[in-house]
């Protein structure tokens, strides 16, 4: 037998071993073995992966909102005086997926003693701990 007889022997036996592991592949995720997980397992699995790279992006975009800084003083929407920058203030937010920190910037008024949060406001954030889709479906 030459070379070429021998190498084209080898490739149609390798393509052979090929097909079987693929079908079985196949028929394993259809029966739902895949591994011992099944296909609701690499369900979840593709589930908490989206739930992950979506809380990412939401916190992402918490981080480029600067805290909500408007400098040392801001107008107070309560009475209209002058409001001091206290410093950052964390809160904990739950929102469809998870818990987002959210650092923002607090600012306190000497006159109506009311504190504010700018990032907050801009955000639209109620008092409650549920935000945005999670807030929705619990009302």
């Amino acid at each position: 037998m030459c070379s070429s007889e021998w190498g084209a022997r080898k490739t149609m036996a390798h393509r052979k071993k090929a097909r079987p592991e693929g079908a079985k592949v196949t028929l394993e995720a259809i029966t739902g073995r895949t591994r011992g997980r099944g296909i609701f397992g690499i369900e979840e699995e593709g589930d908490e992966g989206a739930r992950q790279a979506k809380l990412r992006r939401m916190a992402e975009g918490l981080a480029v909102s600067d805290r909500g800084s408007e400098g040392n003083r801001r107008r107070c929407p309560q009475c209209g005086q002058g409001q001091k920058y206290q410093g950052a203030a964390s809160r904990e937010v739950m929102v469809e997926g998870g818990t987002l920190t959210v650092v923002r910037a607090s600012y306190g008024c000497p006159h109506c003693q009311r504190t504010s949060y700018p990032l907050d406001e801009e955000l639209g954030l109620g008092d409650e701990q549920e935000q945005g889709r999670l807030r929705e479906k619990l009302a």
